[in-house]
């Protein structure tokens, strides 16, 4: 018993011994992990420091981001705009090729009205020939530029293709970057079951410590009993305390296996202080990472700001060219309609002057009419008067002179009729020759206003080919002002051939008056006839009546006689001589008084009939006259209307030549300004080149801050996973090292518990 004392006296000493070996090593465990807690904490605040910096790195980039998404989204909006206005000219270019065919079908309507009127076909052809020459090079070079926009499309759309494929790469990156998080989070969750599957093992561990320490307090508890009741012996005794050595060798072999696991936790604390030390390193590595991104980041906006401001600039500079292209367009577009306007103002014009045309014909004929039926009225006339002039010849030779020199001038009138149907027949020549021309002209301005409209069309659709039509338009212009001097050349002989028509008119009117002096000349001359005959008349009747006096006296003398015949047989006999002496004379005056009456009954009939037909001639002449006078008038009127109409088609050619001066200046200023557009083109396409190479930098250089985010994101996401595994495991080890704690002061209360029992019992024993 005293051995067995000493040797328990000896297993308890070691077990003190162990027991304050492994309270140091507690308490040195305990210092580590304050210490290990310490450096936790520490790495917690910097973790927490470096997520919010990351957090204010992650909101700068974020705000870099959104900047440069609502740069991206301006730029794409000025393209889209940009794009817009360009759809819209297109339209409009549509729009302006629309009206165009419907001008050109107006055109050739025109053209085949033209074609009934006119004679120019030739002409017109080859002027159709020159526009459709030059609607093909429009169309020829409008393909070219359909061409080149097509090449710039599939330029754009090969940008756009690598741009996704680019896109596509980083997805790739990206879901790789995803596998290679999944794994490790697979390498963490093997991790994390590795610890679990520890913590169950040392749950296990801690569950066979606690069923030990039951059996060892029922086993006191049996000790107890055996102890009350006492009557077992030493045996069951020394078994009891054979079962307790074993019980304590068990509790050594847990305290060796709780040492071993203490070293394991020893080991993986060291790896863990290795992957603080590397997560710190990691950590400043991202962060200067961070803050060289930050700076990028940084310049960049610098840079990006800049460029958005350049960017702008050109923008308000293409704006500002825009809005004066779409003025000038607006301008051409007025000066089409006006252009327009004036040519259906010049349709209407030549539909009135055909119509005019019409009616002067008309006029014409039915004035030819009247000249005719006048010119028959007038040989009616002649011959009348030649036969009352060869009656009155045959009495009167006197008047044969001014009958001659009436008939002369009769001649003259004819020959001047003749000549006024000769010089009407030229007038309507010339009117006919004077529409010719102004169709003419009419048809050379509206293939010139239509050149000019397709020179327009052509200089608004292609830039590169506005020389060549402007070198046409010169061309045309020159040609406009030959045909111009021409026409001015034709209006001077038109004006020229319209005084001689004047003098001619009035030289007919002069003849006209001669002819009606002469008329007067013959009526007064006709009145002095009659006043002879009428005298010669009231002479015979004096003469007449004197006879009858006579012839009273003569039978009152004969009375006389008969009384006195005897004394006057003699002066009977004479008497009877002189009576058939004064009966023939009687005879032979009443003879002539018979013819006389005679011939002033014809002359008078004669008289009456020329003087009716003098009269009527008067009448006819003087209709003749009034209608040459309202002839003449309705020509002076349509003398003034075309002169009207020709000084409108002069101030229209001026202004078609001002126009043309001006289309001419506004060309020069559209070469100007196109030179100055190409300028700003060139150099937005040079911005644009160098933005798109910018932007092509950019875009890798967002795509490499967006893979070192996205990197950094998953380096963050991997931290913080780390760390939450770590803050886990921390915990869990805090967990198992609480639970060693308690085990270690369960047991040692437990070796308390059995020191006391074995105490009793010794004292028992």
């Amino acid at each position: 018993a005293d051995r067995e004392r000493e040797a328990w006296n000896e297993a308890s000493r070691r077990d003190r011994a162990e027991r304050e070996g492994s309270e140091t090593q507690r308490r040195t465990a305990q210092e580590r992990a304050d210490a290990l807690r310490t450096l936790l904490d520490e790495a917690e605040r910097e973790k927490a420091g470096a997520v919010q910096q990351l957090q204010e790195l992650h909101l700068t980039s974020v705000a870099a981001l959104e900047e440069q998404n609502a740069a991206m989204t301006k730029v794409e909006r000025d393209r889209a705009a940009a794009e817009e206005e360009r759809r819209t000219l297109q339209e409009r270019l549509v729009i302006l090729g629309q009206e165009r065919d419907d001008v050109e079908s107006e055109k050739e309507g025109l053209v085949c009205q033209l074609k009934e009127l006119n004679q120019t076909l030739v002409t017109l052809s080859e002027e159709h020939n020159m526009v459709i020459t030059s609607l093909e090079s429009s169309k020829a070079a409008a393909e070219k530029d359909v061409l080149a926009l097509k090449e710039e499309d599939k330029s754009v759309r090969d940008e756009l293709s690598s741009t996704h494929i680019q896109l596509s790469e980083v997805r790739a990156m990206s879901e790789s970057s995803a596998r290679e998080n999944v794994q490790l989070v697979s390498q963490l969750e093997e991790l994390q079951a590795n610890l679990s599957k520890s913590s169950e093992e040392s749950l296990t561990q801690i569950s066979s410590l606690e069923d030990s320490q039951a059996n060892a307090k029922e086993k006191i508890k049996s000790l107890e009993e055996t102890l009350l009741t006492r009557e077992e012996g030493l045996e069951s005794i020394k078994q009891q305390l054979d079962s307790v050595n074993v019980e304590v060798m068990e509790s050594k072999a847990l305290a060796e296996t709780s040492a071993d696991e203490l070293l394991k936790l020893k080991i993986e604390l060291e790896e863990v202080r290795k992957v603080s030390a590397t997560l710190a390193e990691e950590k400043n590595i991202i962060s200067e990472s961070l803050h060289v991104s930050k700076t990028n980041a940084e310049k960049e906006n610098v840079s990006w700001k800049e460029r958005l401001d350049l960017s702008n600039a050109g923008q308000k500079t293409l704006e500002k060219e825009l809005r004066v292209a779409n003025e000038k367009l607006s301008d051409l577009e007025t000066l089409s309609h006006n252009a327009e306007s004036e040519k259906e103002k010049l349709a209407h014009q030549l539909k009135e002057l055909n119509q005019k045309l019409v009616s002067l014909s008309e006029e014409h004929n039915v004035a030819l009419t009247a000249l005719e039926s006048s010119k028959a009225s007038a040989d009616k006339e002649i011959l009348s008067l030649k036969e009352s002039l060869d009656t009155i010849s045959k009495d009167k030779y006197d008047k044969e002179d001014e009958l001659k020199s009436t008939h002369l001038k009769l001649l003259e009138l004819r020959a001047l009729s003749e000549l006024s149907e000769n010089e009407r027949v030229k007038l309507s020549s010339k009117i006919d020759e004077l529409q010719l021309t102004l169709d003419k002209l009419l048809e050379e301005s509206q293939s010139k206003y239509s050149s000019l409209q397709h020179a327009t069309e052509a200089s608004e659709k292609i830039i590169k080919s506005l020389e060549e039509k402007l070198q046409t338009n010169k061309e045309g212009s020159e040609r406009l002002e030959k045909e111009l001097d021409g026409v001015n050349a034709e209006l001077v002989e038109l004006y020229t051939s319209l005084e001689a028509t004047e003098s001619e008119n009035r030289q007919l009117k002069t003849d006209m008056e001669e002819i009606g002096e002469a008329s007067m000349a013959l009526s007064e001359e006709k009145k002095a006839v009659s006043d002879v005959l009428h005298t010669t008349k009231v002479k015979t009747e004096k003469e007449i009546y004197s006879l009858k006096e006579r012839l009273h006296l003569q039978y009152l003398g004969k009375e006389k006689l008969e009384q006195e015949l005897n004394t006057a047989n003699a002066a009977l006999s004479e008497l009877r001589i002189l009576s058939q002496t004064k009966e023939t004379e009687k005879d032979a005056l009443v003879h002539q008084f018979k013819e006389l009456q005679k011939s002033s009954t014809t002359s008078s009939e004669e008289s009456s009939n020329a003087l009716a037909a003098l009269q009527s001639s008067k009448v006819v002449a003087e209709e003749e006259i009034m209608a040459l006078k309202e002839s003449l008038e309705k020509i002076g009127i349509d003398k003034e209307n075309i002169q009207d109409e020709l000084r409108s088609t002069s101030v229209e050619l001026q202004k078609i030549y001002s126009l043309s001066e001006i289309s001419e200046k506004e060309k020069v200023q559209l070469r100007s300004q196109l030179d100055e557009l190409k300028e700003a083109l060139s150099k937005s396409l040079d911005e644009y080149k160098s933005l798109q190479s910018l932007k092509g930098v950019s875009e890798d250089e967002m795509n490499l801050l967006r893979e070192s985010l996205l990197n950094s994101y998953a380096d963050k996401e991997n931290c913080q996973k780390q760390l939450s595994s770590c803050r886990s495991e921390l915990c869990d080890l805090q967990a198992i090292s609480e639970a060693t704690e308690n085990e270690k002061r369960n047991l040692m209360k437990q070796l308390d518990d059995v020191n006391q029992t074995v105490a009793v019992l010794s004292e028992k024993k």
